[in-house]
């Protein structure tokens, strides 16, 4: 009976705290993406990169593989795929006339807020690095771009 009695207290106690809402407010922050980007300035990237004399490898040990990469021809079709080209596939599409291969690394990094069960504030900061490379493998043209934004819910 005593054990009885004790099992029915505790499944009165959890069951009572497990319907209870979280305190409010909470936070939270994610990350994803390229860290290497998060601390990166323009002035760093200018102070590395050299338009027509950095190559793909040194990007690549540099930056690592980017999040996203596309194709472009000189008919102006343009194709997005998930990772770079296997030197293969370049030299194959380098064949069929002009190339150009762009690749992205992106970094995000979100706050969030939860003040009540349906309100949440999210911040934003976003980093996206650009590098459009030639035929040749040559970085052409470079840039970085930062953002933020906010979001409410109500």
């Amino acid at each position: 009976m005593r054990k009885l009695s004790l099992l029915l207290f505790l499944s009165l106690i959890v069951g009572l705290t497990g319907c209870y809402p979280p305190f409010y407010p909470y936070t939270y922050t994610y990350i994803k993406g390229n860290e290497k980007l998060a601390h990166l300035t323009s002035e760093e990237v200018n102070q590395r990169v050299v338009k027509g004399k950095t190559t793909k490898k040194e990007i690549l040990e540099w930056f690592g593989s980017p999040q996203e990469t596309a194709v472009g021809s000189e008919s102006g079709g343009v194709t997005w795929f998930g990772s770079p080209l296997s030197p293969l596939e370049t030299a194959a599409r380098s064949e069929s006339g002009r190339m150009t291969e762009v690749w992205v690394y992106v970094f995000t990094k979100g706050f969030g807020v939860r003040e009540a069960s349906t309100k949440l504030k999210v911040t934003e900061h976003s980093k996206r690095l650009w590098f459009i490379f030639e035929n040749n493998g040559i970085v052409s043209e470079f840039f970085l771009l930062s953002e933020s934004n906010e979001t409410k819910s109500q």
